[in-house]
């Protein structure tokens, strides 16, 4: 064995050991100082001695101290080595892969948020859309509720003053009575009188026209019981039955409504005239229904 240390460039066990004996050791130690750098020397020796063997391998062979070349190209190894099994696990704690039927669903998922999302703005849109229409309508009932209140006011100002014009104009034939009135105080003179009457109707009938108020004309009109209320009848030849006469009370129109009819007397034929056309009427009648008129018209033909 110390033969082949020998060979390989290696002092013998034994001048390794002897070695250390002699060395740092200084002349002004003391002897204790000198027993203990031996100890510790021994001691160092030994550990030496320890990792040397360590170093020998099963064939025999010395571990030899690598160069600083050699450790720097070792510790790259070791890096790359490290960085190779780092990249390792981090593979290794990758999921695995998917398969086709996770895929689809995935792609199903990716799918239905789209469509939620397209959904959720369409919704949005919509809400926007139902405000502006909520928000018009409360601006509409707002304007129908001010347009009721209004023409409520307008109906009821009409009900309890409508009346008011038209009392207006009446006032002015009123004022024409007293003026009448008071110029004929004293006076005798009954045809300035009757003047200032007939002034006075005058002007009420133009008022009544101005608001819509027309008289129905009746005497010499064929009788209309549409306008015409007949209160009496005269027998006379001298005018065609049905014709009116005499009126009693006029009668108005207010525009196409029938304010009261008038009411009149009617002409109608004498008895005797009336029972000659009533048996001129009935041998008509007959002649028509004989059977001797229907042969001869027969035998004429």
């Amino acid at each position: 064995m110390e033969e082949d240390k020998e060979k390989k460039g290696l002092k013998p066990e034994s001048e390794a050991e002897k070695e250390p004996e002699t060395e740092g050791i200084k002349p002004e130690q003391t002897a204790t100082g000198r027993e203990k750098g031996l100890e510790q020397e021994n001691k160092e020796l030994a550990e030496e001695k320890e990792e040397i063997k360590k170093g020998i391998n099963e064939q025999g062979e010395l571990w030899i101290e690598p160069s600083e070349e050699l450790k720097d190209a070792l510790e790259e190894a070791v890096k790359s080595f490290e960085k190779a099994e780092e990249e390792r696990k981090k593979k290794s704690e990758l999921p695995p892969k998917p398969s086709e039927e996770e895929l689809k669903l995935k792609l199903e998922i990716i799918d239905l948020k789209h469509r939620v999302r397209d959904l959720e703005m369409e919704l949005e849109k919509k809400a926007k859309e139902i405000k502006q229409n909520y928000e018009q309508a409360m601006m509409i009932k707002r304007q129908f509720d001010d347009y009721k209140a209004r023409m409520m006011k307008e109906k009821a100002d009409w009900f309890n003053y409508g009346y008011e014009p038209v009392l207006k104009e009446l006032l002015l034939v009123i004022d024409n009575l007293e003026r009448a009135i008071k110029h004929t105080e004293g006076s005798q003179n009954f045809d300035a009188l009757k003047e200032g009457i007939e002034l006075t109707h005058r002007q009420f009938l133009t008022l009544l026209e101005k608001f819509g108020v027309k008289q129905i004309k009746a005497v010499g009109e064929a009788f209309n019981p549409n306008y015409h209320e007949a209160m009496n009848q005269v027998f006379t030849d001298q005018h065609p039955p049905g014709m009116v006469l005499e009126e009693y009370s006029k009668g108005y129109i207010f525009k196409d409504r029938l304010l009261r009819p008038s009411r009149v007397m009617i002409s109608a034929l004498p008895e005797k005239e009336k029972d000659l056309e009533v048996q001129t009427e009935v041998d008509e009648n007959k002649e028509k229904a004989s059977p001797d008129s229907n042969n001869e018209d027969k035998g004429g033909e």
